[in-house]
């Protein structure tokens, strides 16, 4: 027989249930926004360093282009170098001949 005591007690089980999971719920939507926080955070500061890798890599190949620039300038002097050098030689020899008179 389905008393009113029955009925109320079945009630009150199923209102703390209802409460434990609410208590539950809430605290699991705590644990989120605090790994949500933290993760937006490692996004910043992920997004910082790549924005500084980016401009770093940047400023190495600007110094890349100058020094091939500067390569590509003096090409010519290193292909030449062992004529250039003796061409100095002779020089040195000649103002030595000319010192020593």
């Amino acid at each position: 027989m389905v008393t009113e005591a029955n009925v109320e007690g079945v009630a009150n089980e199923g209102v703390d249930r209802l409460v434990n999971e609410i208590e539950k719920a809430v605290v699991l939507i705590g644990q989120l926004r605090n790994q949500a926080a933290e993760l937006g955070q490692k996004n910043k500061d992920l997004q910082s360093a790549l924005a500084d890798r980016d401009r770093e890599l940047s400023d190495l190949r600007s110094e890349r282009d100058r020094l091939q620039a500067i390569y590509n300038e003096n090409a010519s002097l290193i292909d030449h170098k062992e004529e250039i050098q003796r061409k100095i030689e002779a020089m040195l020899s000649r103002l030595d001949t000319v010192n020593t008179a």
